[in-house]
């Protein structure tokens, strides 16, 4: 379902993220771990299209989604649930999570 192919990523030219590799099976439940600062946003973050893969591939389902732009992603149902900084203040927890549905994806 997803396939993360030696992707490398970071900002402004400075790699963070170095030739990592995973797949990840339809109702398979991963887990990224690692003390702060050792790439695991940063990884989200290029293959949810917030950031560009600078090499690499990132596939779901079979199609390459290597840099697209992160709404096309989102649509096809990928996304990233922020940290507490960055929800919805105003809005209940739940409400932070159906924001995902406004998505045809969302929505099945």
């Amino acid at each position: 379902m997803l396939k993360v192919n030696d992707v490398w990523a970071g900002y402004e030219g400075i790699r963070i993220v170095n030739g990592v590799s995973m797949e990840v099976s339809s109702g398979q439940i991963v887990a990224i771990v690692g003390a702060n600062g050792v790439g695991k946003t940063t990884l989200l973050k290029a293959i949810t299209g917030q950031i560009r893969v600078m090499s690499g591939e990132v596939e779901f389902e079979g199609v390459s989604i290597t840099n697209l732009p992160p709404h096309v992603i989102s649509g096809r149902g990928i996304s990233l649930v922020p940290e507490g900084r960055q929800l919805f203040s105003l809005m209940t927890v739940d409400e932070n999570l159906n924001v995902g549905s406004c998505t045809p994806a969302g929505r099945k």
